[in-house]
């Protein structure tokens, strides 16, 4: 929703989004409120009010830092729609010269996904946001250029329209990094993933940087490009991206690349080339470090290319179930069998049929050479389950009869947005009933009657738990989240006595464990300011998670009451546990063009390692040297009612063309 003061008749043959929206979702119906300050007018759906008056406080401040550090402060009124259409996080920036605004979605990430390092989800997004905006208004100072602006049917300045997309997202997720100390620069995501990358030799080309359809490509121009423009600031100073700007802006026209090349010596792909060189250097480096301390990677189970869910392992141990991605975007949650225990009849006798070809094939041709199966055979797959209604499950958690599983799946309402939900599937019948209805359950977790779960919901711009009954649907509040206080997972314990999740406390996420019938809460782990999250129970005294010790994803073991021991130590990044009955812990971990399913033994142990040298950057997490807050927070006028609010609109047009004809 893009709104002006005044009136505006153009047409835009450009519409930039800097983070992609699903949907357009907003719900007039909704009794809207708007908060104004002296540079932002922020209108909210209701029960966001105090997610939108947190960030209302906060907003002249960020505009204040974000303006300094990038050296353009944007005059306009700009308008920031705050909102939950369908329980994701998300983020937009709109840079139009006549009516610029933001989109912000207020549910929180999770610390698994990158996003989660910050001490707020709204201070991060502010941030990231705003700087599109004083990046992307600054206007031409040629002559007349921004008459001609208003005129032409083109309502931006000279930047937006000529400039790299991983130049602006690059740029922005620079100063979401500098700005708040936290953020996707000073976290362990960003170098596992450039690390793995560097070490795989598949770094993206620098054609690649804007867009590509290979795994996590749609990251690669906020990670790689926030990461390439670090090490151009080093060997230039801070003040030149800033020139950089200027150079684009000036009264002599130039285009991005006789800017970029004019400032820097050479032109921006061959300067990647020369980063690329350095960032492959120090992966390798990192990895003879890492090697040196001392690995514990266990063994392969399955080779994925592409994203996966957290496994879930049944309960006789014989079966795995998992939300697998894939490059088109669709995704389906698959019942896997080990190949031990899916072995039929007919596989035995294809196994043998494949043996004697193989004999024969020898006995012809002795010299010819076999060949090499370097990954595991592919796991049986025992049930899929795809989509319904447009949109995948996700999330499953076995139930304790070995048949059933829970999964959710997002669920349209009436007014436009969307909701997950719980439901279980059998995987065996196929059947699937729903149990919740618009309740925003992420995940869930049974317990051992099978009759409840614990679940987290999100809503209102937190993640809380909940209590669910798996009969009825009816659902009870276990732990209430907040602002600075959201909830990220949930497991419930052997004994079906409490619940293990992950919570937010300024920067780092801890483990909490809650007690299901009293409520009562209690922080376990080690106290040594690194965050823990997606835990699950090995035992009822033991807990496996991830941890973030020392600047790289590592699995740990950790009793209730004791130290705390390091069962996973990979290369890049190792995630998602899970714990079979004997012991046995299930992993995802990280490679260049997706996630690998791999298992450590009951009584596996590795070295705790040491930070990495920090000059390896950008393939080891940065020193986060700003923790403290920088943004000051003051009191704000009263909200009102939106009611008619600001009104107009800029008209955009697109081309497209089909075999039924062009539009």
């Amino acid at each position: 929703m893009i709104r002006l003061r005044a009136l505006l008749l153009a047409l835009g043959l450009l519409s930039l989004s800097n983070s992609p929206l699903a949907a357009q979702t907003d719900v007039p119906s909704l009794r809207w409120q708007t908060i104004r300050t002296e540079h932002f007018r922020i209108h909210y759906e209701p029960q966001l009010e105090a997610w939108a008056k947190n960030l209302a406080s906060e907003m002249e401040s960020v505009r204040t830092a974000v303006a300094a550090r990038i050296g353009y402060t944007p005059p306009q009124v700009i308008d920031i729609l705050v909102e939950d259409p369908l329980n994701t996080p998300n983020g937009s920036a709109w840079p139009f010269l006549f009516s610029p605004a933001m989109r912000f979605w207020a549910t929180p990430p999770s610390p698994a996904s990158g996003l989660g390092n910050s001490r707020g989800w709204g201070e991060i997004l502010s941030v990231h946001e705003y700087a599109h905006l004083a990046h992307l208004l600054r206007p031409s100072r040629a002559p007349f250029a921004n008459f001609l602006a208003f005129f032409s049917g083109l309502p931006f300045g000279p930047l937006p329209i000529g400039t790299p997309a991983w130049v602006t997202e690059g740029y922005a997720t620079l100063i979401e990094g500098e700005l708040t100390g936290a953020g996707r620069p000073n976290g362990v995501a960003r170098p596992a993933l450039i690390r793995q990358l560097a070490l795989d030799g598949y770094l993206p080309s620098y054609g690649e940087l804007d867009a590509t359809s290979r795994f996590q490509g749609g990251s690669m121009r906020y990670l790689i490009g926030s990461a390439y423009l670090e090490w151009l600031q080093a060997q230039h100073g801070d003040s030149a991206l800033p020139r950089l700007w200027r150079r684009a802006t000036a009264r002599e026209k130039r285009a991005f690349i006789p800017a970029f090349s004019g400032l820097f010596g050479d032109s921006p792909d061959v300067l990647y080339g020369r980063f690329t060189a350095e960032v492959t250097t120090n992966a390798h480096a990192a990895r003879l470090a890492l090697e040196a301390q001392g690995l514990a990677r266990g063994e392969m189970v399955q080779h994925w290319d592409w994203a996966s869910g957290t496994p879930a392992v049944s309960p006789n141990g014989k079966l795995i179930a998992i939300r697998r991605g894939s490059a088109s975007g669709a995704s389906r949650v698959q019942v896997l069998a080990f190949a031990g225990d899916s072995m039929t009849a007919k596989d035995s006798a294809k196994a043998k049929e494949d043996s004697t070809a193989a004999a024969k094939r020898r006995e012809k041709d002795p010299e010819d050479v076999e060949d090499v199966h370097k990954y595991p055979k592919a796991m049986k797959v025992v049930a899929s389950l795809g989509v319904t209604s447009g949109t995948a499950y996700d999330s499953p958690r076995w139930m304790p009869d070995g048949v059933h599983l829970l999964v959710s799946r997002m669920v349209p309402l009436a007014d436009g947005r969307a909701r997950p939900d719980l439901f279980t599937w059998n995987y065996k019948t196929k059947k699937i009933r729903r149990i919740t209805r618009a309740s925003g359950i992420m995940q869930a977790d049974a317990l051992p009657d099978g009759k409840r779960a614990a679940a987290l919901t999100c809503g209102s711009g937190t993640c809380s738990l909940l209590m669910v009954d798996l009969v009825t649907g009816d659902i009870r509040s276990l732990a209430e989240g907040g602002i600075d206080r959201s909830f990220a997972g949930v497991r419930v314990s052997p004994d079906g006595r409490r619940v293990v999740s992950s919570r937010q406390r300024g920067s780092r996420w801890d483990l909490v464990v809650i007690d299901i019938a009293s409520g009562n809460s209690v922080v376990v782990g080690p106290q040594d300011g690194a965050s823990r999250y997606s835990a699950t129970w090995a035992d009822d005294s033991t807990l496996v998670a991830v941890s973030e010790a020392n600047g790289i994803q590592s699995i740990e073991r950790i009793p209730l009451a004791g130290a705390a021991t390091v069962v996973v130590r990979t290369l890049g990044a190792a995630t998602a546990p899970d714990v079979a009955r004997d012991g046995r812990t299930f992993w995802l971990d990280l490679h260049a063009r997706g996630y690998d399913l791999r298992v450590n033994a009951a009584n596996s142990v590795a070295p705790s390692g040491a930070p990495l040298d920090v000059a390896l950057a950008p393939v080891v997490r940065r020193v986060n040297t700003r923790l403290e807050r920088t943004f000051d927070s003051v009191s704000v006028a009263p909200a009102r009612d939106y009611g008619a609010g600001p009104f107009g609109g800029t008209f955009l047009s697109s081309f497209s063309t089909a075999p039924d004809g062009d539009t």
